[in-house]
């Protein structure tokens, strides 16, 4: 106990020093260090979010930064290693991807001038990279660890709060989309997304923040601190708290408001906001999240496809198929959507920058795939397969036509898997909707017209 004690002290003694080190330099008045200052802060001058901070600080900061000219096609962080210092880029371009399931590099998104990586590392010890990130083309960046962070909330504090506020704001967004239940079945790729569109915003108490009747705002709330109130007519009907969130309807439907939500009297309300527009693009490849909205607001109208796309409400469709044997309809179904995941595009400036060969992905793309079709021909669609589907004659020789001349590809399946779907639909999944099952999903899963939550808009 006592030598982690001292290894603690001994650790924070030489963390101080060096602060202290950095802090002098920064305040040095040589001037080829005031030239030198005056360019980088020029730069610093030009990123939006420190357009009012004084030309003193700027030049402060200017002293503490690391710059860098990244030539193109390098890696400025890796996947699961360490991350140890704040990246701002101030000209060129970032493109940040990861891995999917099959180890696949996905592209994530493109960051430009003024776009901040690591903001976490000055509120988080221990942060690991949870993308790669790499330049596309000839990049400047400026970059400072959690050594010259302590500094410059010394030297420069109001440039110190904003970042510090940038990485308390990712960390509420992480929290919010790792705790809420329809974000867990999310990809950590589409989470990390969320994460980034995600934008902080604050309501004053009473403030109204959607207006029953009205078309507007088609925006999704997540409630970080204080509360709301949802009212329809003058009956209040629910309060809305940290953690939980409101606006979804409007996700899924075209319909006006069918409640009021308005901040309580308590005080304001943080929150955590991004448009339909941002919410349905993220989600356009990740079905799942939308289909439990779906599942929430539609109740009993919702459609198959949101059912499947749902592991829940799968699971109860799945229960009640074993009572009519007819469980491998839904398997094949799913053994379809993962075998179509494999196609995952990326470009080929962006795989090059992240230090891939494209042949090479597309090359174990197809050693997945034939690997993947073959498990599914041989397990579904055989004659002799135990789990046989019921495919009409045309499909059903086509497939084995494209198995014998081994005409591979990404949607060789999809006549059977649309086959199978319109059987599933015009059958069990009718009957489903009027099962015990199905009204057990509604209650499990929150639905508006049939469970224990009331209407949050």
């Amino acid at each position: 106990m006592g030598c982690t004690q001292s290894t603690e002290s001994e650790e924070l003694l030489a963390t101080e020093a060096r602060v202290n080190t950095v802090v002098a330099m920064a305040k040095s008045t040589d001037p080829s260090h005031d030239r030198f200052a005056e360019r980088t802060a020029r730069g610093l001058r030009s990123l939006p979010y420190l357009k009012m901070v004084g030309d003193n600080e700027l030049r402060k900061v200017a002293e503490l930064v690391q710059i860098d000219l990244y030539a193109p096609h390098t890696i400025i962080g890796k996947e699961g290693t360490p991350a140890t210092r704040v990246h701002i880029i101030v000209e060129g371009e970032i493109v940040v991807t990861a891995k999917n399931q099959w180890g696949l590099a996905i592209e994530l998104s493109v960051l430009n001038a003024g776009a901040v990586l690591n903001e976490v590392i000055i509120l988080e010890k221990n942060h690991v990279h949870s993308t790669t990130s790499a330049t596309t083309k000839e990049t400047l960046v400026f970059s400072f660890n959690r050594v010259d962070a302590m500094a410059m909330k010394k030297v420069a504090p109001n440039v110190f709060r904003i970042f510090e506020t940038m990485g308390q704001e990712l960390l509420s967004a992480r929290k919010a989309v790792t705790q809420i239940s329809i974000f867990k079945q999310m990809s950590q790729l589409k989470q990390h997304l969320l994460q980034e569109i995600l934008r902080p915003s604050v309501h004053r108490k009473t403030e109204v923040i959607l207006e029953r009747g009205e078309d507007t705002p088609r925006r999704f709330f997540i409630v970080v601190e204080g509360e709301a109130q949802v009212f329809v007519g003058r009956k209040l009907v629910r309060t809305i708290g940290s953690g939980e969130f409101f606006g979804e309807v409007s996700l899924v439907t075209s319909q006006p408001h069918s409640a009021t939500v308005r901040v309580s009297e308590e005080g304001d309300v943080h929150t955590l906001e991004c448009s339909r527009e941002e919410f349905r693009n993220l989600l356009a490849g990740e079905p799942a999240v939308l289909a439990e909205i779906s599942l929430r607001v539609l109740g009993r109208d919702v459609s198959l496809e949101d059912v499947l796309n749902v592991k829940m409400a799968r699971q109860f469709l799945t229960s009640y198929a074993a009572k009519e044997f007819a469980t491998e309809n839904l398997e094949f179904w799913l053994a379809i959507e993962r075998f179509k995941s494999i196609d995952t595009r990326i470009r080929k400036s962006v795989a090059v920058a992240v230090g891939l060969d494209p042949e090479d992905v597309k090359a174990r793309k197809r050693d997945i795939m034939l690997q993947e079709a073959d498990l599914i021909y041989y397990k579904y669609v055989v004659e002799s397969a135990s789990t046989q589907i019921n495919l009409g004659s045309a499909v059903f020789e086509e497939l084995r036509s494209r198995m014998k001349h081994a005409e591979y590809s990404f949607d060789m399946f999809d006549a059977a898997q649309d086959e199978i779907f319109d059987l599933i639909s015009g059958d069990t999944f009718v009957r489903f909707k009027e099962s015990y099952e199905f009204r057990k999903l509604l209650d499990a899963i929150g639905a508006y017209d049939y469970g224990p939550r009331e209407h949050s808009e």
